[in-house]
């Protein structure tokens, strides 16, 4: 016999026993390039299903694209990361930032100034600059005026913002001048050119035009140590390791708990 769905009462109390939180931010570290120890995070929110475990933002974002469940999911990451901010603060650990994964639509109506004055004061947060947006590299397929205003609205407040993929076959680099955000994350892809020997001038050359629009970057994918130096030269912010890193730095797992960010040796330099 098939088995009976379960209530929405059910599933509610299920949820309530089980003592699982139903949301949470999962952390991946940023270490500086030359301590190889975590400076800043990079979070985005999971649902915890009893039944279905695990729902990462990959999986549920196109299911709320565009819908008010999308800006309440972002605008409860962006309260969390303040509330976590203040819990590494009392841990006496000192990020230098958090970033949060949010959808690009939230640059897409006026009104993202009042919005994160209104969760700083919320939540008694009063470092915005510890704040960063993340935003994927869609934010670059339209550089409308609207997008472009919100930036700079976040800029005024001190709040960060980054796009990711920098260095995949669709992002639109020279769209970064028409929409200035603070940082980008330079693709597994791009870094994996590092020291190749058919393409040399590969990596230095995609860096240089970056930074020429004044975007400063973070390296994604690194495997073990090797890389380091050349973005040490580069004035890399950090890097993200993969969880089979082989190097020296402090070794950690992608997507963590905040618990087990709490509990990671700080940079402090």
């Amino acid at each position: 016999m098939a088995k009976e769905k379960l209530t929405k009462e059910e599933y509610i109390q299920m949820t309530i026993d089980s003592e699982i939180k139903p949301l949470e931010l999962r952390y991946t570290a940023i270490n500086d390039c030359f301590s190889k120890m975590p400076v800043a995070y990079k979070t985005e929110p999971s649902i915890n299903s009893v039944v279905m475990g695990k729902i990462t933002t990959d999986m549920f974002s196109s299911k709320i694209k565009n819908t008010s469940e999308e800006t309440e999911l972002a605008e409860w990451a962006i309260a969390e990361a303040m509330r976590n901010y203040n819990e590494f603060i009392s841990k006496g650990r000192h990020p230098k930032y958090i970033s949060v994964k949010v959808p690009v639509s939230l640059l897409d109506k006026p009104g993202l100034y009042e919005t994160m004055k209104r969760l700083m004061e919320e939540n008694s947060f009063t470092e915005p600059e510890k704040i960063c947006l993340d935003f994927s590299s869609d934010l670059l397929v339209k550089p409308t005026e609207q997008r472009r205003v919100s930036i700079l609205d976040l800029k005024l407040l001190k709040v960060k913002t980054m796009v990711d993929g920098a260095g995949n076959d669709d992002f639109q680099i020279s769209n970064l001048l028409k929409l200035p955000v603070d940082m980008a994350i330079v693709s597994p892809k791009m870094v994996s050119l590092i020291n190749n020997r058919d393409n040399p001038m590969v990596f230095a050359s995609f860096i240089a035009y970056l930074r020429s629009m004044r975007v400063q970057f973070i390296a994604d994918g690194i495997k073990d140590d090797e890389p380091l130096p050349t973005l040490s030269r580069s004035e890399c912010l950090g890097y993200m390791a993969v969880d089979s890193y082989s190097g020296k730095g402090v070794k950690s797992r992608r997507n963590m708990s905040l618990g087990e960010a709490l509990e990671q040796k700080e940079d402090e330099g």
